[in-house]
């Protein structure tokens, strides 16, 4: 071998090495290397007839769980036309858990809807409002402003900006305000390549009810969203920084200042706030996993929920209440709680879970 050709086989041998080491120190920060167990499995039962129950929020008065769901399987696999349409379901939890049924809310109106986030808005002076993220097949991004009524929900308005860029949880802190995570968008690969490389593309925009605005930014894949009882802190889950943020609100401009942030190591999803002030967050620890659950693969991803209580100091007590391997759920989105019960949603699984609170020991 010339010495020409030795150089360029210790070259090409180098460069593999460097890329071998670099992909093993990303999938370890991904989680891919870390042993899991799983964790009040038992606790949960599993709730057919519902494809893609991506965000859920509870109304803690009446007791009815608003799911947003759409079959993006189909959408990935390729077994769906543009033309499809998703839904908002409902659950009354004052029912049996064993006579649970998920009841169509929306009436077909807006006929294009391909539901994500959610947020809900109780007003003491006003109707109760539902806020859903709505990914169109024309390619543009809105958010659907409904009322809920008894018969159902009632559609008020579309919200369109341009600042909603790739929108995934919404905040409502209005009739017509609310918050929105743009994630960053972008397909698997693209993904994995931000997680590696850590780079923050994604932001939150505050529309005031007449225009929209981006009010932060620094996140790698900003996803989940919500905000205190008192409505002076806001959360922000970010995916791919595995952290979640904290940002002191000003009720009048809408301005977020970020006021504190926490690492928590785990693929931080959906944000529920619980009536006695904890966060309920979907997680999942293992992201490779994730992606190629992502990517239509007939492979699963582990489902976490974590209970947070917040600190003063943004530090608190931080739990896993649930761990499932992906055997009962595969890549769960969101947790909310109700009572002694939790649903949990996934991103693709055409079912969810409902849980009851492990007993303290």
């Amino acid at each position: 071998m010339s010495r020409r050709m030795k150089i360029a086989a210790w070259c090409t041998g180098a460069v593999a090495l460097l890329v071998s080491v670099l992909v093993i120190r990303m999938m370890n920060a991904a989680g891919q290397f870390t042993t899991i167990k799983p964790v009040n499995t038992e606790n949960c039962r599993v709730l057919v007839n519902v494809k893609g129950p991506e965000d859920i929020v509870i109304d803690q008065t009446s007791g009815i769980a608003y799911v947003s769901t759409f079959d993006r399987l189909s959408m990935i696999k390729g077994k769906d036309g543009s033309g499809s349409r998703g839904e908002i379901m409902a659950l009354d939890l004052n029912q049996p858990d064993e006579t649970l049924t998920f009841q169509p809310l929306t009436g077909g109106v807006p006929s294009d809807f391909r539901p994500h986030g959610l947020s809900l808005l109780s007003s003491p002076t006003g109707p109760t409002r539902l806020f859903a993220v709505n990914h169109r097949a024309d390619n543009k991004h809105t958010v659907e402003i409904f009322e809920i009524e008894p018969s159902g929900l009632k559609h008020v308005k579309t919200v369109h900006s341009d600042k909603f860029t790739s929108p995934n949880d919404v905040l409502a802190v209005g009739p017509d305000s609310f918050y929105v995570t743009n994630d960053g968008g972008g397909e698997v690969l693209t993904r994995l390549i931000d997680f590696g490389r850590q780079r923050e593309r994604a932001n939150v925009a505050y529309f005031d009810g007449t225009d929209a605005r981006q009010v932060a930014d620094g996140f790698v894949m900003a996803n989940g969203i919500n905000r205190s009882a008192d409505g002076k802190t806001v959360y922000v889950a970010d995916t791919l920084a595995r952290r979640l943020s904290f940002y002191t609100r000003d009720e009048q401009t809408g301005g977020l200042t970020q006021s504190g942030s926490l690492f928590v190591g785990t693929g931080l999803d959906n944000i529920d706030v619980a009536q006695d002030g904890a966060l309920w967050i979907a997680a999942h620890p293992k992201l490779f996993d994730l992606a190629g659950h992502l990517s239509g693969m007939d492979t699963t991803s582990p489902s976490q929920v974590i209970r947070a209580v917040p600190g003063a100091d943004q530090g608190g007590e931080l739990r896993t209440v649930l761990l499932d391997l992906g055997d009962k759920l595969s890549g769960a989105s969101v947790a909310a709680s109700f009572g002694d019960r939790y649903l949990v949603g996934s991103i693709l699984e055409s079912k969810m879970l409902l849980c009851r609170m492990a007993a303290k020991k």
